[in-house]
């Protein structure tokens, strides 16, 4: 999950209400997906830290053969920022809930599933967008690492689908209450070494063959599928950690008025969100 995508889409949601701001263009999605139908279902940092420091971008690579700008990767840092804080903190939130306390599985399982969903799709994107340009265009270089990427989504998928389908019953029990963490501790393993090598060795690759246009195809992928009153909050959590420069990079795609009105909505929607999930709207930070 990218960010282009869910800020250009259009459409806010402001203390419940949805909010349509204009859109500049349409967007279209590769595959459908039921993950997100279901209420609460990343946008998930190029040249930075996996501790969540993000360099100055000097000027954009130009790719030598077409003169087209190439794809600026800091936004997919700063959404594994995101991911790595919210499903870091997943295991133990789950573990905190009292047995039958259905007021609070409720609460905590309607973010596990939020998070889910939001990581399906972004996996999604990558395996239909961006794996393809890679093996396509980056020799064997792609080919010593799509690969492995490609079976490291699979096993994520599982874990992911299995919590997903734990959290059905348990959100209105608030029983089997470890089984479910311990799926959550087994994804959040997965999801760690994953983004580690993603950043060390598949966003360089990007930097180098992929268009900036063909890096915004993974923002926009399904986003059609995507209940858009769902976005807002989504960048919020990614405005959370954000580098202020990539926060204004991906901005800067958006309609004059999403840019106004996203910054100051997201962040409040996101504080709103955390102060019931994690009971404090300033949750540790993946960064800290």
């Amino acid at each position: 999950m990218q960010l282009a995508g869910p800020v250009a889409s259009g459409q806010a949601e402001h203390h419940g209400v949805a909010v349509a701001l204009p859109r500049e263009r349409s967007h279209s999605a590769s595959r459908t997906s039921d993950q997100l139908g279901r209420a609460p279902t990343l946008c998930a940092p190029a040249d930075g830290d996996s501790d969540g420091r993000f360099p100055t971008k000097s000027e954009d690579p130009v790719n030598t053969n077409s003169n087209e700008p190439m794809a600026d990767v800091r936004d997919m840092y700063m959404a594994h920022t995101m991911i790595r804080r919210e499903f870091g903190l997943l295991p133990q939130l789950v573990r905190d809930v009292k047995p039958r306390d259905t007021q609070r599985s409720e609460a905590v399982g309607a973010h596990a599933d939020f998070m889910c969903g939001l990581l399906h799709f972004h996996h999604e994107g990558e395996d239909v967008v961006l794996w393809p340009l890679l093996q396509e265009r980056g020799g064997e270089e792609a080919e010593s690492i799509v690969p492995v990427m490609e079976k490291q989504h699979d096993a994520i998928e599982s874990a992911n689908a299995e919590a997903m389908r734990l959290l059905v019953a348990w959100r209105s029990t608030a029983t089997g209450t470890e089984e479910l963490a311990a799926v959550f501790d087994r994804l959040l393993a997965a999801l760690l070494e994953h983004m580690v090598m993603e950043e060390e060795r598949i966003l360089p690759l990007a930097e180098k063959y992929v268009t900036a246009a063909e890096w915004r195809k993974l923002g926009e992928h399904g986003m059609d599928e995507m209940p858009k009153k769902l976005l807002p909050l989504a960048f919020g959590m990614v405005m959370y950690e954000g580098d202020p420069e990539v926060i204004r990079a991906v901005l800067a795609e958006a309609p004059a008025l999403a840019r106004l009105l996203m910054p100051f909505i997201a962040s409040r929607l996101y504080a709103r969100h955390a102060k019931r999930v994690h009971g404090t709207a300033t949750p540790p930070r993946a960064t800290a």
